[in-house]
C-alpha cells in the first residue's frame, strides 16, 4: 500500500489535515520536524514500539512536499508531507463549545440550550466510557506515554492526538520524534488528563461570561465520572512508580474540569442563557462605551 503520484498531487492543496482513505487507514497532510532521513528512523522507532506493545498507529507510507519547509527555529527545519496511517480505534476528546457573538442580534435561546445539552451530554457519555475503563487500560496508558521514550519518541499532548476504545483502551498518535524536553515531569499528569478528559466541558462562551451550569441528573453523573477518572490515573500512577506524581492529578482535573456547584433546571436554561448575553452586553456598554441593540 503506496501512496502513488497521483493521490499525492490531489492532497497538496486541500483544506484539512484528515482525509479518509479506506475503512482502516487514514491520509493526514501534516508538518514533522525531519526530513527525509530522520523521518525514516522516526519510522522505524515506531515500528520497534508497536512491535514491544505501545498501542499507537503506524505509519504504511509518506511523501514529502519538497517546497513546503519553514524554521520553527535554528534547530528545527519542519517539513509538510502526507502521511498514510493506520485509523486509530475509538474516539479523541474533539468537543467544542459553543459561542454566542458579543455583536450577535436576534439569538436563538432555545435552539442554543437544545444544542448545548446535546453537546454537554455527548461529552459526559464519552467520559463515562472512560471513567468504565479497567485498571489495566489505565496503568498501560500511562506506561504507554513513557515507554515511547525508550524508542527516541514523545507524546504530543493534544487531546486530538489519544484515542479511546472501551476494548483496545487508549492509542497514541502523531508522536514526536526526539527526546522528552519535560525531564522533571512537571507538565506530565496535566497532560494525562487533558489526554483522558479533553480541553474540559463544553460550555456556553459568552465574552467574559460563560454557562456551564448543568441540569441536576447530568451534574450527578459528572461528578462520578471525575471521581473514577482521579481514583484510576492516581492508581495508574502508583502502578508505574510515579508516586510523587499522583498530588498532580486532583488539582490537574479540577483546573479544567469546571465543574461549577450550581444545577439549572432545563426550562430554565433559556432565560439564563438571555440572561448572560444581556449581561455581557450591559459590560461592554459600561466598559467600552459601545451601543448594542437588543
Amino acid at each position: 500500500m503506496k501512496i502513488n503520484n497521483t493521490i499525492f498531487k490531489a492532497y497538496e492543496d486541500k483544506e484539512g489535515k484528515l482525509h479518509p482513505y479506506d475503512d482502516s487507514h487514514v491520509l493526514l497532510k501534516k508538518s514533522m520536524p525531519a526530513d527525509d532521513k530522520h523521518l525514516e528512523e522516526y519510522l522505524a522507532n515506531i515500528k520497534k514500539a508497536i512491535t514491544n506493545g505501545v498501542n499507537t498507529i503506524n505509519i504504511i507510507d509518506y511523501k514529502l512536499y519538497e517546497d513546503q519547509k519553514w524554521v520553527y527555529d535554528k534547530d528545527h527545519v519542519f517539513t509538510t508531507g502526507l502521511f498514510l496511517e493506520e485509523k486509530a480505534k475509538g474516539n479523541s476528546m474533539d468537543f467544542q463549545s459553543l459561542f454566542i457573538l458579543d455583536n450577535e442580534v436576534n439569538v436563538d435561546y432555545e435552539g442554543m440550550s437544545v444544542e448545548y445539552i446535546k453537546v454537554v451530554t455527548s461529552y459526559i457519555k464519552e467520559l463515562e466510557l472512560r471513567a468504565n475503563a479497567s485498571q489495566d487500560i489505565y496503568d498501560k496508558f500511562v506506561h504507554d506515554c513513557l515507554e515511547v521514550e525508550n524508542y527516541d519518541l514523545t507524546i504530543d499532548p493534544v487531546p486530538a492526538n489519544f484515542f479511546f476504545d472501551k476494548e483496545k483502551g487508549f492509542t497514541l498518535i502523531d508522536l514526536v520524534p526526539g527526546p522528552n524536553k519535560d525531564t522533571k515531569r512537571e507538565h506530565f499528569v496535566e497532560h494525562l488528563v487533558s489526554a483522558i478528559m479533553g480541553y474540559g466541558k463544553p460550555m456556553i462562551l459568552i465574552g467574559r461570561y460563560r454557562v456551564d451550569q448543568l441540569p441536576k441528573e447530568l451534574h450527578n453523573r459528572y461528578e462520578i465520572v471525575l471521581s473514577d477518572i482521579c481514583a484510576k490515573l492516581s492508581q495508574a500512577l502508583i502502578n508505574n512508580k510515579l508516586d510523587n506524581l499522583v498530588k498532580d492529578v486532583n488539582p490537574c482535573v479540577n483546573k479544567i474540569s469546571f465543574n461549577n456547584e450550581e444545577c439549572i433546571e432545563i426550562e430554565e436554561l433559556v432565560s439564563h442563557i438571555a440572561d448572560t448575553f444581556k449581561k455581557y452586553q450591559n459590560y461592554l456598554r459600561k466598559e467600552e462605551g459601545r451601543s448594542i441593540s437588543f
